[in-house]
């Protein structure tokens, strides 16, 4: 039966209710008391039951007509939440960022434009994750964050839509003393990455056209076991120039690259469906 009742019928009983006269309610809505009273008289006839008596100073529920006032505040007050929910989504002012990003590159690339948004917007929570590709991928196409901070990549291109933000290159380094008693000699040890990583496809691909033989008996997971190893003089890595910058500067490594170095892009990945102002907005802060 409730598909045969007009949501304009329980709109106007709701507030006649509510207010408990017809002529407020005509005052307020700009409708006629004789156009009200003809909408509240078809939705009686609709379901059977008289849902208002009418007295010269307004009007008072009957029992039905109670139980269907409650029934229709709590459905009204559960619009007001849906509505609220949208129109948030639409705002800065108040919500949630959640963004996928390795804990090195968010120090390159995150840490300042993150404190510049979180210090425009005070009320704007943030959760920062430190997820595989395969994971954050999966996490950015069921909503569960935001962003996915990552390297080019081409499938993901195609997947998500996508904001160029960082272009590195990268560096071949050694410590100060592989360099002295080793590369000096003409010894060319590699520490690797394993297979499987992008880097490690930018290095094989890199030493392929450059006819750069590669000896190598250490290969790890991740830049910071990478660095660590380099440090404690056991051989060459290839990483972006930011991951070791300082050392560089402190002689701490010698970089040893040349020219023809590949660059490493850096994208800031979003959902092509699930959008929002705060997304839009920090994206934004992620371009200055």
């Amino acid at each position: 039966m409730i598909e045969n009742i007009s949501l304009d019928y329980l709109k106007t009983f709701y507030l006649v209710a509510k207010v408990g006269n017809i002529t407020k309610v005509a005052e307020e809505t700009f409708v006629s008391q004789s156009a009200i009273t003809q909408t509240i008289q078809k939705l009686e006839s609709k379901i059977g039951y008289t849902l208002l008596t009418r007295y010269k100073r307004g009007v008072k529920l009957t029992d039905v007509g109670q139980e269907l006032f409650n029934k229709l505040d709590e459905a009204f007050l559960n619009l007001k939440s849906v509505d609220l929910y949208f129109e948030n989504l639409n705002s800065v002012s108040v919500g949630e960022l959640r963004i996928s990003c390795g804990t090195n590159l968010s120090k390159r690339v995150l840490l300042s434009p993150l404190c510049e948004f979180l210090y425009d917007y005070p009320n704007i929570s943030f959760k920062q994750f430190d997820k595989s590709n395969v994971e954050s991928c999966e996490m950015l196409s069921n909503g569960k964050i935001d962003i996915f901070i990552a390297q080019k990549d081409e499938n993901m291109a195609k997947k998500f839509n996508f904001l160029p933000i960082l272009t590195e290159k990268y560096v071949f380094v050694c410590s100060k003393r592989y360099f002295e008693n080793y590369y000096k000699n003409g010894q060319r040890e590699y520490i690797l990455q394993n297979k499987g990583s992008k880097s490690r496809e930018i290095f094989d691909n890199y030493c392929k056209q450059n006819n750069v033989a590669v000896e190598s008996k250490i290969e790890v997971d991740g830049y910071n076991m990478l660095i660590a190893l380099c440090k404690k003089d056991k051989g060459i890595i290839m990483v972006p120039s930011y991951l070791v910058e300082s050392e560089i500067k402190s002689n701490i490594f010698i970089e040893i690259g040349s020219d023809k170095m590949p660059q490493i892009e850096y994208f800031a990945y979003t959902n092509k469906v699930v959008k929002n102002k705060i997304i839009d907005t920090f994206l934004e802060y992620l371009k200055k």
